[in-house]
Parts: structure tokens; C-alpha cells; sequence
């Protein structure tokens, strides 16, 4: 049997109001999250956790994938600060490169659950897109509602809010409406006076959903000349961005300034692999597949 659990994490007590004078940043954070944790254990194998009348966990050791984001805090957290002791279980994060490996691990039955995209469970429920697995929700964190009564929750606290409008971008794009969330990091950028990198890269990342790779860089440039170098992983981006639009030379200096920056980095390796070609394409040769 399929169950659902929802987290409450984005509500608050109706008889409890908070303090105006606040700005709820934890709050806004929470509706920022766009993902749930999902099991691929079969139905027959849960219904026997408890077989022989014991309570003791079937699993004392649950592998757990999950992509390296914000939103897989609660699968990270839960382990390092031991919360699985308790129950009996030991959680073993596994840092994963990709959804689609994510989606095949918990097919073939290498992750007992993950954190994934709230839409791939159900595809893999209904085997579109590969092969069929009966999936359940444990948790889910798309409280797409919720979070966007915070968000208005805040503006009532602090009405130029650049930092609620940037969360309220990233919670637009993740319900795929791809014009109001262009329109939340605009005002964003305007709440901040023009300085507010966090919705540069997440309008980048929009523009890049509608095919405007053009338009993309010219945010993410602006995004990297305000955060001074300090986050190496808009250089990959950007490099992606003009591969886009057939930049190779553009690309190689901004791959390369993301190996300066981070040379064991999360991309470094993935990145020196392509170089070689990219600078061979840079400099007018022709590439034979």
C-alpha cells in the first residue's frame, strides 16, 4: 500500500502569528525546497518489516542517494547527526551524479530510497521513461502553496523583500511557470538596487528553460561581477551557456577560470575531459565524431 507523509515544515500554528518585526529567513528557506524523499522498496518487502511479530527494522542499513543541493538536507542531516540511531537503522547518504542514476538505482534496487524531483516518482510509477517499479512517498517537501503564503508572509513584514521575491523565482520555475518566475527574480533585482545574484543566476537559469542561452549569459555575467569571484560554480555554468551558442573560445576561459577557482571541484573533472576539445574547436579545427 502507497503512503504519503507530508511535511508541515512550511506551516505555522493559525492562532500563532509571528512577530512583524521579523523577517521568517528559515521559513523562506523551507519554501525554497522543491523535492521529496522518495522509496522504492517493494510494497510485499514493506508489508514484512515487521515480520514474526518483531518491531525491529527488516533493514538495519538504508542507503539513501541523493544530489548534492539544499534540498537534501534533511537526508544528510538525519545521518551526520545520527537521528537513524534511535530507530535501529543506519542511513548511508549516497551522493549520486544525476537523476536519471538515481531513477535507475532505485529501480534495480542499489538505493533502498533517494531524494529526487517530486515529478520523477511518478513516472517511474507509471513506467514512462524506462521500466516500471512501484515507488512510495515518505516525505514530501513541494509545498508549492504553503510556501508562497510565507513568501507574502514576509513582504507583509518587509514589502521590498529582494530575498522572498529571488525564493518566490525559484518556486515558479519549479512549478514550470516559466514567465511568473522571470517576473519574481526581475523584481528581486529591483528590490536590490541591481545587486542580487542569486536571482541574476536563477533569471539565467529561466532564460536557459526557454532557449535563451544569449540572454542567459548576459545575467550570469552580471551575477559573477558582483559575487567576486566567490562562487566558481557560475563559471561552469557560463561555459555551458556558450557552448550554447557555439562560443568555444568563451567557454574555455570560463572553464578554465572555474578550474583556477576550484581545481577539486564538483565539475573539475568533468570539465578537464572537454577542455582538450573545446580549445581544438577554439582554434578552428575540425572535430571527426
Amino acid at each position: 500500500m502507497r503512503k504519503l507523509f507530508r511535511s508541515n515544515r512550511g506551516a505555522r500554528d493559525a492562532n500563532t502569528p509571528p512577530p512583524a518585526h521579523c523577517a521568517p529567513r528559515r521559513k523562506l528557506l523551507a519554501a525554497a525546497a522543491g523535492v521529496s524523499l522518495m522509496s522504492a522498496l517493494d510494497p510485499a518487502l514493506r508489508a514484512g518489516a515487521w515480520a514474526a511479530g518483531s518491531d525491529a527494522p527488516e533493514k538495519t542499513e538504508v542507503k539513501i542517494g541523493f544530489i548534492p543541493l539544499t534540498d537534501c538536507a534533511s537526508v544528510v542531516i538525519a545521518s551526520v547527526m545520527k537521528f537513524d540511531e534511535k530507530y535501529g537503522i543506519k542511513i548511508v547518504p549516497s551522493k549520486e551524479a544525476s537523476w536519471a542514476a538515481v531513477r535507475d538505482k532505485l529501480v534495480n534496487g542499489e538505493l533502498d530510497a533517494a531524494h529526487v524531483l517530486y515529478g520523477l516518482v511518478y513516472g517511474v510509477q507509471m513506467g514512462i521513461g524506462g521500466p516500471k517499479k512501484d515507488m512510495a512517498v515518505l516525505m514530501s517537501l513541494n509545498q508549492f502553496k504553503e510556501a508562497h503564503a510565507e513568501i507574502e508572509a514576509a513582504r507583509g513584514a518587509k514589502p521590498a523583500y529582494a530575498e522572498a521575491s529571488a525564493v518566490e523565482g525559484r518556486i515558479y520555475r519549479e512549478e514550470a511557470f516559466t514567465d511568473d518566475a522571470i517576473r519574481s527574480f526581475r523584481r528581486a533585482i529591483r528590490e536590490g538596487g541591481g545587486v542580487q545574484p542569486e536571482a541574476l543566476v536563477g533569471l539565467a537559469k529561466v532564460l536557459e528553460d526557454k532557449g535563451q542561452f544569449a540572454e542567459a549569459i548576459v545575467e550570469y555575467r552580471k551575477a559573477l561581477a558582483q559575487l567576486s569571484d566567490s562562487e566558481p560554480v557560475i563559471y561552469q555554468m557560463l561555459g555551458a551557456a556558450y557552448e550554447r551558442v557555439e562560443k568555444p573560445k568563451d567557454a574555455v576561459v570560463a572553464y578554465e577560470k572555474y578550474l583556477e577557482l576550484a581545481p577539486n571541484g564538483s565539475y573539475a573533472a568533468a570539465i578537464r575531459s572537454i577542455l582538450t576539445q573545446l580549445k581544438r574547436e577554439a582554434a578552428g579545427e575540425q572535430i571527426i565524431p
